[in-house]
């Protein structure tokens, strides 16, 4: 996907230079080939979700089979992972956000290696966001939705709307060693503007009119903040922050937006989730 390659084609300069700048002579481990765990068999379907936030069924059934291409060894040498290990070893990354060393002693997989998969599977899940990341189908049922969902009392809620959109920040690894590192420092912005195409709250708003359109719109933008909070609280890593490189850094994003969307198309809910998608 282009796309996706322009972004981590600029990234990856960036880390290039992170790199260079964080230069260090690494001891080299012995690999550890243990493969005696397996999720599947020992976990309890709660367990289980709980630990990777999807059901066995929708990682083997759902998930798995769309990347299992991209994860499959090249050759034999060595007892390569295999493309379930991959994915379960990617998931409870997403599904902690604690050290990466932590996982790989739970999988049984050396610190190195879990940095190497979470790389790979966050890029084959990243590829799938033409898939699950797109604009609704039925426009006429999206607005009927937006319409009901504004609704205050007997007022109705906003007519023609087709989505609601929000930003939310995510804590990375600030870049260092290059000249635009302070470009990462996380800044507030000043939201955004009144538009024919974009509405937003009326700052003081002086008539019963404006307070009533204030509160119709409030409702209708709150679909998109109670997502964010339910995507954070399934994939802590999110809510924690994310210390790989750049270019790993996007396809994780990407790729836990996917995983979210393909839960709410299989209604495989975690929690307090709702049916709301990107």
């Amino acid at each position: 996907m282009e796309s996706l390659d322009r972004v981590e084609e600029t990234f990856a300069v960036v880390d290039r230079f992170d790199n260079d700048f964080f230069a260090e002579i690494e001891i080299r481990k012995p690999k550890i080939y243990r493969r005696d765990v397996d999720p599947l068999h020992d976990y309890t379907e709660e367990f289980f979700k709980m630990r990777f936030r999807f059901s066995k069924s929708t990682v083997m059934h759902v998930i798995l089979p769309r990347v299992i291409d991209s994860l499959q060894s090249e050759t034999q040498r060595g007892l390569p992972i295999s493309p379930l290990c991959q994915l379960l070893t990617a998931l409870r990354f997403y599904a902690t956000g604690t050290f990466q060393i932590v996982h790989g002693d739970m999988m049984h997989i050396s610190q190195s290696t879990v940095c190497y998969i979470v790389k790979r599977v966050s890029r084959a899940l990243a590829l799938l966001m033409p898939e699950f990341i797109k604009f609704p189908a039925n426009l006429r049922k999206t607005k009927e939705e937006f319409e009901k969902l504004g609704c205050v009392g007997r007022a109705p809620g906003l007519k023609n709307i087709v989505g609601a959109i929000d930003c939310t920040h995510i804590k990375i690894k600030k870049p260092r060693g290059i000249v635009h590192t302070e470009q990462y420092r996380n800044r507030k912005d000043g939201g955004y503007p009144c538009t024919r195409y974009l509405l937003t709250p009326i700052s003081n708003p002086t008539t019963p009119q404006e307070e009533r359109y204030n509160r119709v719109q409030i409702k209708a933008r709150n679909s998109v903040e109670r997502l964010f909070g339910v995507w954070k609280r399934r994939f802590p890593c999110l809510q924690i922050g994310l210390a790989t490189k750049l270019s790993t850094t996007a396809n994780i994003i990407v790729a836990c937006a996917v995983l979210h969307n393909i839960a709410v198309e299989v209604n495989d809910g975690f929690e307090d989730d709702d049916d709301t998608g990107f």
